[in-house]
C-alpha cells in the first residue's frame, strides 16, 4: 500500500529522506515489520518470565511472531443441538421437494424452475402505429 498524507509514517519518511514509494521502500517497510516483531517477541519474553502463563500458547504466538507458520490446533466442533424442521413443498415445475425459507409464497425449487414454468410470450406483432401510446420518441 503506498503512504498516504494522512499515514502517520509519510512524513516521518520523508523527514528522514526516506523513499516513500518503489523497491527500498518494501525493504523499509520490511525491516520495519521485523523490527516489530522483535520487540513483540522480546515483550513476551519477558510476560513469559515474570509471569507463569500458559507454556503452550506462548510457544505458539513466540513461533508466530518469529514469522514460523503455526499449525492451528483443530477446535472441537459444537455439538449440533436439536435440528429445527423446516418445511418442504414440492416443486411445481419439477415436482422435487425443497426447503421453504421464510414467509412467502414459494412454488419452485430454483431459479431454472420458475423460468422454465413460465408461458412462452408470443412473438410481438405489428407496428409501433398499433400502440398508440407508445411513441417513436420515446415518451408517452
Amino acid at each position: 500500500m503506498s503512504k498516504q498524507s494522512h499515514d502517520i509514517g509519510w512524513k516521518k519518511a520523508n523527514r528522514e529522506g526516506a523513499p516513500t514509494r518503489g523497491r527500498a521502500a518494501a525493504e523499509r517497510r520490511k525491516a520495519a515489520k521485523a523490527a516489530r516483531a522483535a520487540v513483540l517477541l522480546a515483550r513476551m519474553e519477558t510476560a513469559t518470565l515474570s509471569a507463569e502463563w500458559d507454556e503452550e500458547f506462548h510457544v505458539r504466538e513466540r513461533a508466530r511472531a518469529a514469522g514460523v507458520l503455526v499449525a492451528e490446533e483443530p477446535q472441537p466442533a459444537p455439538e449440533p443441538g436439536p435440528q429445527s424442521v423446516t418445511p418442504t413443498r414440492a416443486c411445481r415445475h419439477c415436482g422435487e421437494p425443497f426447503p421453504v425459507q421464510g414467509e412467502g409464497r414459494w412454488r419452485y425449487c430454483s431459479n431454472a424452475c420458475r423460468a422454465a414454468d413460465r408461458p412462452s410470450a408470443p412473438p410481438a406483432q405489428g407496428s409501433m402505429r398499433d400502440r398508440p401510446h407508445r411513441t417513436l420518441l420515446g415518451s408517452k
